[in-house]
This record gives structure tokens, C-alpha cells and sequence, in this order.
């Protein structure tokens, strides 16, 4: 499989970037809950004109990061770091599906490491506590459970 690549987030990604949420919602969340719930979540989070606004705002911001890993040229995975209620926070990482365990999400964390190294000591992730992947993903990566 092709390596990834990451890079800023831009307005163009908006749509690529709303498709990979979708696909790792339905494959990630199935069964956790209801379908109706994901659908409204996925409305209320994942408007592409949103995220087109969020990938733009990151790009002139030290404090906030939005990256993408693109393999082959498609979008297959996406970070969403910044300074939240609780201080340092990423606020969502997610791949494609097809993509899991190929990579693309540690590409991203890397990324994201060099870029905040020495401004930051620590930051929040939030992970639900049946999202068994999810949370193999944070222990591979270092990540510990503080509550």
C-alpha cells in the first residue's frame, strides 16, 4: 500500500473530509448507537461548508491544526487539534475504513507532534469507552487513560 502523505487541510478537502467522518462513523459507532443519532451527529458536526471554514481558520492559526492524509490522491484520513474548554485538545481523528491500521492515523499524529512540539506538554482526547479501536489506536500511540 502507497505511504500517506499529511498536509494542511484545505476548503476544497470539505466534502473528502465529511465522506471519510461518515464511513468511520457507521464502521466505528454501528453498535454503539443508534442510527438516527450518528445521522443527526454527522449533520450537526460534518457540514462540508463547515469544514471548508474550520480547514481555513486552522491554516492562519498557530494554536489550531487541521490535517489530512491523503494516499494516492484521496483524502483517507483527518486531525482536528486546537486549544478547547479543557486547554490542549484533539478534537477528532478519524480514517476511512478501508485505511484502518495502514498508518494514516499515526502519519497524522506525527504531523500534528512535530508541529506542537515545545508549545505544549499535553493535550485531551476523548474517546467513547466501547470504542475498542479507537482506544487500541490512543494505547499504541502513548496516549493513558486519566479518567
Amino acid at each position: 500500500m502507497t505511504p500517506v502523505s499529511v498536509r494542511d487541510a484545505r476548503r476544497s478537502d470539505a466534502e473528502a473530509i465529511a465522506q471519510v467522518a461518515r464511513a468511520s462513523w457507521a464502521e466505528t459507532y454501528g453498535d454503539i448507537f443508534d442510527a438516527a443519532f450518528i445521522a443527526e451527529f454527522l449533520k450537526a458536526n460534518y457540514q462540508p461548508a463547515a469544514l471548508a471554514e474550520q480547514a481555513e481558520r486552522s491554516s492562519a492559526s498557530e494554536e489550531r491544526h487541521f490535517l489530512v492524509a491523503e494516499r494516492d490522491g484521496s483524502v483517507v484520513a483527518f486531525a482536528q487539534f486546537g486549544i478547547g474548554s479543557r486547554g490542549p485538545e484533539l478534537f477528532r481523528i478519524y480514517a476511512d475504513p478501508a485505511h484502518y491500521g495502514t498508518g494514516a492515523g499515526s502519519a497524522l499524529l506525527a504531523e500534528l507532534h512535530r508541529r506542537i512540539s515545545g508549545r505544549f506538554d499535553a493535550y485531551v482526547v476523548e474517546v467513547h469507552e466501547r470504542n475498542e479501536r479507537g482506544r487500541a489506536f490512543y494505547h499504541r500511540n502513548g496516549f493513558v487513560i486519566v479518567g
